[in-house]
């Protein structure tokens, strides 16, 4: 199944866009004016060249001045990210829109396969612009451990702590600063990503896909692999 979904350029004249949301990413590439939104009631400038990528269901509202215009990009998801992303562009992000944009509208032979792979890149770009600051140590040791234990259906997150020198409490708080999630909810996006990706390249049976990857039955795995994705894992295989 396809990540991109579309990309509109949109402008606009001193207005202010009401709370809204979608039900998939949306990335906003600002080109011209500023203005700011207001997401959870935190405000974020918008100006040239700043990027802010909305999960899906993240409700925020615009206060637009002056002539504006943006892109806006459609994905289904955006791997490594769990929430609000808002960043200054070098360029790079804002040159490969220009040719994502392109490329949608003019719709040549394999069309579909090169937005594919720019937002791809773009994703990645993004992604590791974000990781580039400096990271806390015993958080970076916390999440190889999750990571290791993505097929250990009896992992204990609380007890793979005792590895660590922090009490629990410090650990999740600190945990969920830099990755913008719990623990537990880190480890289910990832067995998410890998459930995904066991659906669409193995014929592997749906109840043991939920068992290797720690669910309690294929009923739990379906309602959430649904709520997150979007699709049932019968679905989303075919």
């Amino acid at each position: 199944m396809s990540n991109f979904i579309h990309i509109s350029y949109y402008p606009f004249i001193a207005e202010d866009n009401p709370p809204h949301g979608h039900a998939y990413w949306e990335t906003v590439i600002v080109l011209k004016g500023s203005g700011i939104t207001v997401a959870e009631e935190t405000e974020y400038p918008l100006k040239p060249r700043t990027i802010i990528a909305f999960p899906p269901k993240y409700r925020h509202a615009d206060r637009l001045r002056g002539a504006y215009g943006c892109y806006v990009i459609g994905a289904r998801d955006f791997p490594g990210v769990h929430n609000l992303v808002h960043a200054h562009d070098n360029g790079t992000i804002t040159g490969m829109a220009h040719l994502l944009y392109r490329e949608f509208h003019r719709k040549h032979r394999g069309w579909r396969e090169s937005c594919e792979s720019i937002l791809a890149c773009m994703q990645s770009i993004q992604l590791l612009n974000r990781c580039a600051v400096v990271d806390d140590e015993a958080v970076s040791r916390f999440e190889d451990i999750i990571i290791e234990h993505i097929h250990a259906p009896n992992f204990n997150i609380r007890r793979s702590l005792s590895t660590l020198p922090i009490s629990p409490t410090r650990m999740f708080a600190r945990f969920k600063k830099a990755r913008g999630v719990s623990p537990r909810q880190y480890l289910i996006n990832l067995r998410l990503r890998e459930a995904a990706t066991l659906l669409t390249t193995t014929d592997i049976p749906i109840d043991v896909i939920a068992n290797r990857l720690g669910f309690f039955d294929r009923y739990h795995f379906s309602r959430i692999f649904k709520q997150k994705i979007g699709y049932s894992p019968g679905y989303y295989r075919k």
